[in-house]
């Protein structure tokens, strides 16, 4: 099994493109918002942003400048 490690461990490193995926453009606006709400101290509009901002997904892993290889080994006796 030692060479199937070294040969995922070889094609994970010419696999793997980019450091982070990209935010999504949505979660990008309201922080914006968030930002821009922080400075007019307007607390319930902040808190409404903070919840919105907990329901929609930070990272767009569907971005092309973004791939990872994960490979997971189960030992069983």
């Amino acid at each position: 099994m030692h060479q199937l490690d070294v040969f995922i461990a070889s094609l994970s490193t010419e696999f793997n493109i980019g450091t982070r995926a990209k935010n999504t453009s949505k979660y990008e606006k309201i922080r914006y918002l968030i930002k821009k709400t922080k400075k007019n101290s307007d607390i319930e509009n902040l808190t409404k942003l903070y919840k919105t901002s907990q329901k929609i997904p930070v990272m767009d892993f569907s971005y092309s400048g973004y791939k990872r290889l994960i490979y997971v080994r189960y030992a069983d006796d």
